[in-house]
Order: structure tokens, then sequence, then C-alpha cells
């Protein structure tokens, strides 16, 4: 299947989560408004910190290894699912002790309760980590994103019986949040039975796990480090300002990771053929991709700055109008950080360097906790996307930068979209197009 294939697959589910989980994000910042909605992201964010910590870097290893060894699948299945377990209850007991010595500090104002919650859902959203990148790792997208678009109305009915049919505030939201994560670890597994991964022979091939383990060791770092740099703003928005200002912000930040959802698709159908491409076809391939996801990218933020007043107005109400610039901000991260996710499938699959990843990452997180206890005293919310953005725009130029003298592709091979490059798209279209037609 060709890479435009597999991304406009995932990108049409994609898509249709997006509606979704707007009205989620909608509903939940009107009914639950700015202080609700601060304290419900700052437990989303908690979780998302605890699960790249508690990841390992097995993720990236599930992803990379199962692409170059599908036979051995459910090895790498077994292993996983095992250091899910490990893993949560290593990550519950240091965990447990730091939130019990020091939670108040590290998280001002943020009660107890969804501080446990978080670590009560972990080994689900462990597991759900590693089987993604097994999916991704087996090109199996339409089945990932077939979960996710079982996943996504449930949880929008739930908001809608709990959250606004209820009046249940940030509890409900929590609980809900709880509810669908476990449906959704039940439907991985079922999943997961129907390719055959589950069952059969015990693991007891210690050759690969040691070496996933390695490699994700080497990639671990890379992970740490960019969650740093991507959540570090909102806890230090929390200590200086409180949740109502991060309720404001976590609309702007959602809204603007919205946007990245094509380029997500195109990185989980890249990933696979980078690892199997030769050297001077990863390249070329590589070249091709950065121009489309440039040009589209750009194209489509002007238009999103556009409508954002609109949007923002409409949707949200005048409880979030700072929103928009806060938007118009992370936006341009946004087509920043779009460059880095392309290329870094070629350092990971192709060159298999985490090491040079994790490197980069750490940068940019020193880089934003810098910008972030600079500014974000002074200019709140807007301080925190600044910092963010500024973050994403040194680190892509970097990473562009490395690629360029890696590869020796020019500015014009990389950059300047070609009259071949727009037709081929549109012959591909119109090959899925005519498909369709003829099966009708």
């Amino acid at each position: 299947m060709s890479t435009l294939k597999l991304s406009l697959v995932g990108l049409g589910a994609r898509v249709i989560l997006l509606v979704i989980n707007m009205i989620s994000v909608i509903l939940l910042a009107r009914y639950l408004e700015p202080q609700g909605r601060g304290e419900y992201f700052l437990f989303q964010t908690l979780v998302s910190v605890l699960s790249v910590v508690g990841d390992f870097g097995l993720s990236q290893s599930a992803n990379v290894f199962v692409g170059r060894n599908a036979d051995r699948k459910q090895l790498i299945h077994a292993f996983v699912s095992k250091a899910a377990i490990i893993l949560w209850c290593a990550m519950s007991c240091i965990g447990g002790v730091v939130l019990w010595v020091a939670g108040e500090q590290l998280l001002h104002d943020f009660p107890a309760r969804w501080q446990w919650a978080a670590f009560a859902i972990l080994p689900c959203m462990l597991y759900a980590g590693f089987w993604n990148n097994i999916m991704i790792g087996l090109g199996e997208i339409s089945l990932l994103n077939g979960v996710q678009l079982v996943i996504g109305p449930v949880q929008l009915v739930l908001i809608l019986v709990l959250v606004v049919g209820l009046s249940g505030g940030v509890a409900s939201a929590v609980i809900l949040y709880l509810v669908t994560m476990l449906l959704q670890c039940v439907l991985m597994l079922s999943v997961s039975s129907r390719l055959g991964l589950l069952g059969g022979n015990e693991y007891t091939e210690v050759g690969l796990s040691r070496q996933m383990l390695a490699f994700g060791l080497r990639a671990y770092p890379n992970a740490i480090a960019t969650m740093g740099w991507m959540r570090i703003p909102v806890f230090m928005l929390n200590a200086f300002h409180g949740p109502a200002s991060v309720g404001v912000f976590s609309v702007a930040q959602q809204l603007a990771e919205r946007a990245l959802m094509p380029i997500q698709a195109a990185q989980d159908a890249i990933y696979g053929k980078m690892s199997a491409l030769s050297p001077r076809e990863a390249i070329a391939a590589m070249n091709r991709y950065i121009r489309m996801v440039v040009s589209g990218m750009v194209a489509s933020t002007v238009v999103a700055m556009l409508l954002a007043p609109w949007v923002v107005a409409v949707l949200f109400g005048p409880a979030y109008q700072p929103t928009v610039h806060v938007f118009w901000v992370l936006l341009i991260g946004v087509v920043c950080v779009s460059v880095s996710m392309i290329v870094s499938t070629y350092v990971l699959g192709q060159r298999g360097r985490p090491g040079l990843l994790s490197l980069l990452a750490g940068a940019n997180a020193c880089i934003c906790l810098t910008a972030s206890y600079w500014l974000i005293p002074a200019w709140a919310e807007m301080g925190a996307a600044i910092a963010l953005a500024l973050t994403q725009a040194v680190g892509a130029v970097v990473v562009f930068g490395l690629y360029s003298v890696i590869s020796s592709a020019t500015l014009r091979e990389t950059l300047l979209l070609t009259a071949e490059d727009i037709a081929s798209v549109l012959k591909q279209l119109g090959k899925l197009t005519w498909r369709k037609g003829a099966q009708r």
C-alpha cells in the first residue's frame, strides 16, 4: 500500500475522531469552565507524563522491532504486555513516594485523589502505548484507528450523560476517562487475539527482550525530554497562575495539537517504509515528504489563523476569548514541529539513531524550561505559548540542519514543492477514486 494511501486511511479515521474529540473538548470546556477545565487537563497531563516515564522507550522499540521481525510479533507482544505490569508496579512505588513527599510542590493546588487516579489507570495507558506502536509497525493502521473510532463516540456519550446531563463536574470527567481507557484496553486485547498475538507459546527468547530493552533505553531519554518540553509550560502555568489559566491554555493547546493530525497519520505510514528502504531511496522519499509537509502545513495554518476568532467565539464562548492569540502563537510551533516529526522517522527508522533524538529533545527541554521560567510569570498563557513555540522552532531548525548534513540534501530538494510532487499526489488520488468507483 502506498504511503499516501496509508496516510489517507489514517487521516480519514482521524478526521472523524477530530470531529468527535472536538465536540468533547467543547462540551468539557463549556460545562467545566476554565477552573474545572484546568483541573481536568492537569489530570490528563499527569497521566501522559506517567505513561511516558513508565514506558522505558519500549513503545518505539516495539514499533521498530515488529516492523523488522513481523514473524516474531507474538513474542514482542508477550514481552511488552509483561513489561506493562512490571513497570506499573515500579512506577506506583516510586511515584507514590514522590507525590506523598512533594505532591503539593510539584502539583500545586491539585487534588490528591486525581493523582492516585492517574496511577490507577497507568497499566492500561502503558499497554495502549505498546499496542499502538505494534499496530504501526505491522502496518495495521485501520485496526489502530478502528479502536479509537469506538472509544471516541463512547467517551462523547458519557460526557453528554455525566458532565452535561447530570452536571457531574470534574469528578465525572475523571471517572468517564478511566472507564473509556479500561474499555480501550479490552478492545485492544480483543484485536490482539484476532491477530494471533495472544496465547500459544510462552515467551522464552531472552535475546529479543534484551535487544528491545537496549534499544528502548536508547530512545527513552528522547521520550522523557520530549514529554518535558511539551508539558513543562502546563505545570509552570499552574504553579504561577492556577488551574483557571491552565484551562484557557489547554483549549488553545488542544486545538493546536489537532492541527497535527495529518502529520501523525503520515508519520504512522512512513515509519514502516523508512525501516525497509535502501539509504538512497530513503533520502529521496524523505525529501519528498518534507516538501509536501511544509507546503501543506503552511497553507492550513494560514486558514486556521483566519478562522480562529470565529471558532473560539462561537464554540467556546467569551470566557475563552484569550485562547485566540495563544492559539495563533502555538500554530507557528505546529508548523515547525511537523518537520521534526517527519524527519524523526528517518533518524529512527532508517539510521537507527535514537540517541541523537534524545540529545536534541534534551536541548529542547532546557530551552523550554528557561523560556517558561522567564515568560510565564509575567505573561501567563501567552508566555507559555511563546515558550513552547520558541522551543519547537529552535528544535526544527536544528533537526532540519542535521538532516541536511547527514543526507547532503539541498534546501531546494527539501523545501521547494515540485510539479512532479503534485502530479504524483493527483495520480494516487485518481487511482483511489477510480478503485472506489469500480467497487461501486
